[in-house]
């Protein structure tokens, strides 16, 4: 009652702020009930489906082969951006370049934040550009576009130790297997358009945004003319503002057909492009909030009348809420004006819609009341005049000027000569980008200044770029949404018990459940175990609250009887990998911060030119060299050629599997592969198929046949079918290369030469067993390894001389994930920076409990 009150109040004035001036039509009762039902929808989804958002905050911009990637997570609300108080539990992923997830870290939030670290040293691995994704299980409610991703190039390690301006990365890695689609360059010159409220509509005046970008998404500066093809005459003319993004108006007409001709930089001759079909009808939609900052023009100019009701409803959704909403006339043209003072920062969208809740026209703008906390940090000498010894002095002030007492702060330095560019923020991160869609190219230029060109630049960006998490018609009820996951207080995991062979749901059935501690002796593993009855429609559900691996064991019974019912678990809620687009895989240089930096004279006497470094680097390296063997990639300090094998075997390898994983994966797919290995092969690699000759299955890949070698010994062919005995419960890991010199090492020598090895096996598949070859767990009985939380690890400050290796190569010279503030806000710490590190980068965030945002 109270909203539908305030909705009558806001409307009657809103409908007095026309254009003309002049009183709005009625209009019958029954359509005002129809949108105030929705509005009132809309205002309760609000409510009932708040929203999370996640950033990440990254130690480097850049990685190698066998480093680490240490990070800090922040867990938000999606209104408020205060530390989230719904879930308890995020998933952060590592994705390789070809969307495969390598490493998951289950991670307990606590006061919104949370703290991890990957590692790069995993096998196979190949150099490309990688992933983090973080998630909360709450968040896949509203698709896959809210989740937190970015693409990180991770390089080879160089060829000379330390030389970290050797960046080199692999390029063609469409022949390992993935599921990440594939990232189309596009053709030399695209460009892009945005009619302004979502249509260009017949005799209507429109804006059209649009954007032009080169072959690798790099955005072309241009100009140019729209023509109507019908008639050969120039309607508007263009330029490009920023970004490769621009303006134009026109009124389009339905018997034109109009297209773009553009001259750009850098791209010879004309390039034609055709713009959206006119509508017969709609609305037009234009906003203003750059003329003035203080409040939001937004107008509206209808088309067909005959096909458009005569009252709308109008709504302004600020951070995925509702702020404002009213009736509108829109049976003629006319402005409205909303004040903007007291609304947060953030995007903002202005949806038009029908009474029916169809969407007539949208717009998003971007609303920059500030309310940010501000950073400042320098370098300074250190009381004692230690060489390479380097301070950190930060001081944060709330958005009020005042200190920011006990802020935790996530804090890194890092060698800013060997980082690229990366542009983005806590800020970039929370405002923008958990809020449209696309790759938004160095974010954080939209924050660091208040002029009015900074202004246009960012609504320009609003123009271009569209709603990434729920409509307006799912947000009013028009459209369903499908709620699969709350909220998690620890670890949830749920599940369904089918019958064996049809899969149909088996009610009220007897689960007995038994956790066990992995990796521990029998004596100090500790273990718990329950009974759960399945519901109505076969499923059930248990939560656990513990850190590390763990073995599930289930089993299902009816009246005592042991079942052979399947269990399948909702484990794999994992999204799909993202295109990454062509924008973001481009590498650049770190562009250099204006830090105070007043270094002690023996610091910055130390490096005094190029060639001075170049003279450390080579002479660490050969340093090194003088310690050790260095065969490949592998450091020889022993005897062990077995050992130097297997790991050259692997990491010449395309494809890893950890084959109990890829079971319980099939499973809860809802596929039986019993002991069947070649069905299991051919369900986690496409590359595999079989055929059936002279009675028997034969196995093939990319269209010869797989060499099987059992724990790396000699394959021979009198004995070529053991690895058909094998239980698929004693298996491992698998490895799959195609490595002709592994194929040779365990081929028969004496039915294949190593001349023909390659003609007769196009791959070889490296089978690991466990110690115990573990055999089937039983009937209607499963055994799955589950993860708890993960530990955090923490990063080793080097603060003492003592610690540093000789020679020194380390990228990322202090990490601090849990920094607090003092009362003052202000922060000091110390570290050692490395002989070579001339340009240090400094990178902070942080989020105080009111959902100040601070950068640095």
């Amino acid at each position: 009652m109270l909203h539908r009150l305030i909705l009558m109040l806001l409307a009657s004035l809103l409908l007095t702020l026309v254009a003309s001036g002049q009183t709005a039509t009625a209009v019958n009762d029954s359509t005002k009930d129809l949108i105030a039902e929705l509005i009132n929808r809309a205002l309760s989804f609000s409510d009932r489906m708040p929203r999370e958002k996640v950033s990440v905050h990254l130690d480097n911009t850049g990685y190698f082969k066998n480093d680490k990637i240490w990070f800090q997570c922040y867990v938000v609300d999606g209104i408020s951006n205060t530390p989230t108080t719904l879930s308890h539990t995020l998933y952060v992923e590592l994705l390789n370049p070809r969307g495969m997830v390598i490493s998951l870290q289950i991670l307990k939030i606590s006061g919104g934040r949370c703290h991890g670290a990957f590692d790069l040293s995993h096998m196979p691995f190949y150099s490309g550009f990688y992933e983090i994704r973080a998630y909360t299980k709450y968040m896949l409610n509203f698709g896959d576009a809210g989740v937190f991703s970015r693409a990180i190039p991770v390089f080879d390690l160089p060829k000379v130790e330390g030389d970290f301006a050797d960046k080199k990365m692999v390029r063609n890695i469409s022949r390992y297997p993935g599921k990440r689609p594939t990232t189309k360059a596009g053709p030399g010159v695209s460009m892009r358009f945005f009619p302004e409220g979502g249509a260009l509509v017949d005799n209507v005046y429109a804006k059209v945004a649009f954007e032009i970008i080169g072959k690798n998404g790099i955005p072309l500066n241009a100009r140019g003319r729209i023509v109507d093809k019908s008639t050969g005459l120039t309607v508007a003319t263009f330029n490009t503002i920023h970004e490769g993004r621009g303006v134009f108006e026109f009124t389009p007409h339905l018997a034109g057909q109009y297209k773009a001709v553009a001259i750009c930089d850098n791209a010879d001759g004309k390039h034609e492009f055709s713009l959206p079909a006119v509508s017969t009808d709609g609305i037009g939609l234009q906003a203003d909030i750059i003329s003035n900052p203080d409040s939001l023009s937004i107008t509206i100019r209808p088309g067909n009348t005959a096909t458009l009701p005569q009252i709308a409803g109008m709504a302004l959704s600020l951070r995925g809420a509702i702020w404002s909403y009213s009736f509108v006339d829109i049976s003629r043209e006319r402005t409205l004006r909303l004040p903007t003072s007291g609304m947060p920062s953030g995007v903002a969208i202005i949806t038009i819609f029908a009474p029916d809740g169809h969407t007539l026209a949208e717009r998003m703008v971007f609303v920059d009341n500030g309310g940010h906390g501000t950073i400042s940090a320098s370098i300074v000498p250190t009381a004692n005049d230690i060489d390479n010894k380097m301070a950190l002095d930060i001081t944060a002030m709330d958005a009020e000027g005042n200190p920011a007492a006990m802020l935790p702060l996530s804090v890194s330095v890092t060698d800013g000569d060997n980082a690229v560019d990366y542009q983005g923020s806590i800020l970039s991160d929370l405002l923008l980008g958990s809020e449209i869609k696309g790759y938004i190219r160095n974010p954080m230029q939209y924050f660091r200044s208040e002029s009015d060109s900074s202004r246009i630049f960012l609504d320009l960006l609003m123009m271009v770029s569209g709603w990434r998490h729920y409509s307006w018609e799912t947000m009013s009820a028009a459209k369903p949404l499908d709620i699969k996951y709350f909220p998690e207080d620890a670890i949830d995991m749920d599940g369904t018990v089918v019958s064996f062979v049809r899969g149909i749901p088996k009610p009220d059935v007897d689960i007995s459940v038994m956790v066990s501690e992995k990796g521990k002796p029998d004596s100090l593993r500790h273990n718990f175990s329950n009974l759960i009855v399945s519901d109505s429609l076969g499923r059930f559900h248990m939560s656990y609250d513990f850190y590390g691996k763990w073995d599930l064991l289930t089993s299902v019974s009816e009246k005592g009887k042991r079942k052979d019912h399947r269990i399948i678990l909702d484990r794999l809620f994992s999204p799909e990998p993202r295109r990454f687009e062509p924008a973001e895989l481009q590498i650049e240089s770190y562009r250099q911060q204006n830090i105070p930096t007043p270094y002690s004279s023996s610091y910055s006497d130390s490096i005094d030119d190029e060639a001075e470094t170049d003279r450390l680097i080579k002479q660490a390296a050969d340093s090194l060299k003088s310690k050790s063997i260095v065969l490949g990639e592998v450091v020889v300090k022993g005897t062990n050629r077995r050992e130097v094998d297997i790991y050259k075997a692997r990491s010449k390898s395309l494809a890893y599997y950890d084959v109990p994983e890829e079971l319980g994966d099939l499973a809860d797919k809802g596929k039986v592969v019993g002991q069947d290995l070649f069905s299991m092969l051919k369900n986690i690699n496409p590359n595999f198929h079989s055929l059936f000759e002279e009675g028997r299955e034969v196995l093939y890949y990319k269209g010869k046949l797989p060499l099987f070698v059992i724990n790396y010994q000699p394959t021979y062919l009198r004995d070529s079918l053991n690895y058909t005995l094998l239980y698929l419960e004693s298996i491992k890991s698998i490895f799959v290369t195609e490595d002709i010199s592994t194929m040779a090492r365990y081929a028969d020598p004496m039915h294949s030469s190593v001349v023909s090895i390659d003609k007769k096996y196009s791959c070889a598949v490296l089978i690991e067993t466990f110690d115990d070859r573990k055999g089937p767990a039983g009937k209607g009985t499963r055994l799955q390894t589950i993860e708890g939380y993960t530990l955090p690890e923490e990063f080793q400050n080097i603060d003492d001389k003592i610690l540093l290796d000789d020679p020194d190569f380390r990228r990322t010279l202090y990490w601090n994930p849990t920094l607090v503030t003092g009362s003052d806000g202000k922060a000091h710490v110390e570290f050692f920076s490395t002989p070579t590190c001339r340009n240090p980068r400094i990178s902070i965030h942080g989020v105080d409990a009111a959902g100040t945002l601070f950068a640095f």
